[in-house]
C-alpha cells in the first residue's frame, strides 16, 4: 500500500469550555501523587469544509488520602486542520469514515502541545502553576506500525 501524505494547516482553535476550581479543602501545594491527569479525544470531520478536527477533554483530577477524586479543572477544545487533501485522506465508504491513525497521530500531537500551553498560562499563579500537563506519546490514543488500523466510525 502507498503512503499518502497530509498537506494540512491549522485553521482555528476553539476553547469550548473551561472550569477552575479552587476547593478549600486542598491545600496550596500539591504533590504529583495527588494529582491525576484524564484525557479524551474526538475526531470529528468537515466533509464540506475539508477539515478534521481534534477534540480534547482535559480533566485535572485531585485524589485525597482516602483516595477519592475532586475534579478542579475541566478544559475542552477543538481544534480545527484544513487538510488540502481530504478527499485522498479521508475516506467514506458505506456510511463507514476511516482516517489514517498516522495522520490523527500528527494531528493530535499537535492539538494536545497547543493544550498543554493553554492550560499552562490558564493555570500560571495559580497552586497548580508548576503541574504541567504531561507529555504523552499519541500513539496511545492513535497507535502507528503494521499492525494499527485506521480510525474508523459510523456516519
Amino acid at each position: 500500500m502507498k503512503e499518502k501524505s497530509i498537506n494540512f494547516k491549522l485553521h482555528r482553535i476553539i476553547q469550548l469550555s473551561y472550569s477552575f476550581s479552587t476547593l478549600t479543602k486542598i491545600k496550596s501545594v500539591l504533590k504529583d501523587e495527588e494529582l491525576k491527569f484524564s484525557i479524551s479525544t474526538s475526531n470529528p470531520i468537515f466533509p464540506k469544509d475539508k477539515r478534521i478536527g481534534i477534540g480534547l477533554k482535559i480533566e485535572y483530577l485531585y485524589m485525597n488520602e482516602k483516595k477519592e477524586e475532586s475534579k478542579i479543572v475541566q478544559f475542552e477544545n477543538l481544534t480545527l486542520f484544513d487538510i488540502e487533501n481530504y478527499n485522498e485522506i479521508v475516506i467514506i465508504d458505506n456510511g463507514h469514515t476511516a482516517i489514517p491513525n498516522p495522520v490523527l497521530h500528527t494531528l493530535f500531537s499537535i492539538a494536545y502541545s497547543t493544550a498543554r500551553g493553554i492550560l499552562a498560562e490558564k493555570l500560571a499563579g495559580t497552586y497548580l502553576g508548576k503541574h504541567y500537563l504531561p507529555l504523552i506519546d499519541p500513539s496511545y490514543f492513535y497507535p502507528l506500525g503494521p499492525n494499527s488500523k485506521s480510525m474508523e466510525k459510523e456516519e
